[in-house]
């Protein structure tokens, strides 16, 4: 999944951007009725020639296409909505919709797409079309989506004499597997994470683990903050344990290249994460064959999210009926996959996720289905909140605060978050 920006990352994309706003008209918005701008970041193939072939077959419309790197692609949005000069249709990181609807760049998609056949609300997954709102209003409409669950590799649990897991596996279960693997020994991970990134803290450590164990990280107002909770602090005592079987440096990596890289050669017996991390190809040796499973405290979980779909304040009613058509056409089931490497939000789109229908992926359809969600309620202040989560998680990783204090001292910065 293409991943939330550190702060470092924007700084770089800033730079990245400045060719692009002064680049000529051709990435503006189009000023005919009947021709239709439409961004999108760059890294997937299959939409230029989707574009192509929706306007053979619309001859009375024209949409253009630009494809902006991932780096750069939410300062150029920024920048173009705030200008009022940029496309007609914009596919939106949906961790960044939020920043964007919170400064009124966004309005309202629904009305002018409707909301039936394949664009009824339920034919969407529910957490999905939530994190696609803002303010009670559907001002984006969901594109694809991705779930995270505990992958393990059996070769090793065979060797340190584990037995495979079943369809969930207990916190209990999960560590002593954890420190057997450790114990063999030649510097193997019993578990390996990323500690220095706030979209790792958010979705694959703090995220999980809290709610798994009962917690959250605030109220269903969304007014106060619970990570101070005896849920909580259980979530984070047992990933920490779970942490400790792993390599120190984890604490400050900040990207799953060693996790996937050891996972595959056998040096790391598990990591939670989502299938596109899962090694293959010449990643793996004749040490690893994949299994999965869902870890089970109170209840199963799995972080998710992905990318929108969304109209600028500044398109005009006169748009709609091109932009009304492009989306409906784009939605249909054979379509939508064509946005996407991922899971496609539509429940009717799985069918045309052929690269997706080995059985190996059932497990991450079956949790979308029964509990996934964004850990924290998207918003504009994620990336703060994300920062201060990963810096107190460290703190407690690297053993310079309890558990219990840590999570109160995240939990009073987390409130100062909350509006």
């Amino acid at each position: 999944m293409r991943k939330i920006r550190t702060l470092a990352a924007v700084g770089t994309a800033l730079a990245l951007v400045i060719p692009l706003a002064a680049c000529s008209s051709s990435g503006s918005g189009s000023s005919s009725d009947n021709t239709l701008s439409l961004w999108v970041p760059a890294g997937t193939a299959s939409i230029a020639p989707y574009v192509a072939s929706f306007n053979k077959s619309h001859p009375q419309y024209k949409v253009t296409v630009r494809q902006i790197p991932f780096a750069s692609y939410d300062t150029a949005e920024g920048q173009a909505f705030s200008a009022g000069q940029g496309p007609d249709l914009a596919q939106i990181n949906g961790t960044s919709m939020p920043t964007f609807a919170g400064k009124g760049y966004l309005q309202p998609i629904t009305p002018i797409v409707g909301s039936s056949g394949n664009l009824a609300k339920s034919n969407f997954y529910p957490s999905l079309t939530e994190a696609a709102a803002y303010d009670g209003k559907q001002v984006s409409l969901p594109i694809d989506t991705g779930t995270r669950v505990l992958q393990y590799n059996k070769k090793l649990f065979a060797k340190a004499g584990v037995a495979d897991f079943g369809a969930t596996a207990s916190y209990s279960e999960i560590l002593a597997a954890a420190k057997k693997i450790q114990d063999l020994g030649n510097n193997t991970q019993g578990f390996c994470y990323v500690g220095g990134q706030e979209a790792y803290t958010i979705n694959s450590n703090m995220g999980p683990f809290v709610i798994q164990s009962g917690g959250t990280f605030m109220n269903a107002s969304k007014t106060k903050a619970t990570l101070d909770s005896p849920e909580a602090v259980a979530g984070i005592t047992f990933f920490k344990d779970l942490a400790a079987t792993g390599d120190k440096a984890n604490i400050v990596s900040t990207a799953s290249t060693s996790c996937v890289e050891g996972f595959g050669a056998g040096t790391v017996g598990m990591q939670f994460d989502g299938f596109w991390d899962i090694p293959g190809g010449g990643k793996t040796t004749s040490t690893f064959e994949l299994g999965q499973t869902l870890p089970k405290a109170k209840t199963v979980y799995s972080s998710t999210g992905g990318w929108v779909l969304g109209v600028p304040n500044y398109v005009k009613s006169s748009k709609f009926p091109v932009i009304k058509a492009f989306v409906t056409d784009m939605y249909k089931p054979a379509n939508i996959v064509k946005f996407t490497g991922l899971m496609p939000a539509t429940k009717n789109g799985r069918p045309a996720a052929t690269a997706l229908k080995a059985p190996q992926y059932d497990i991450y359809w079956n949790i979308l289905n029964e509990n996934a969600s964004n850990p924290i309620p998207l918003s504009d202040q994620l990336v703060a909140q994300g920062n201060l989560l990963t810096s107190s998680m460290q703190s407690i990783l690297q053993g310079n605060v309890s558990v219990k204090d840590g999570l109160q001292k995240a939990n009073t910065a987390f409130q100062a978050t909350l509006k």
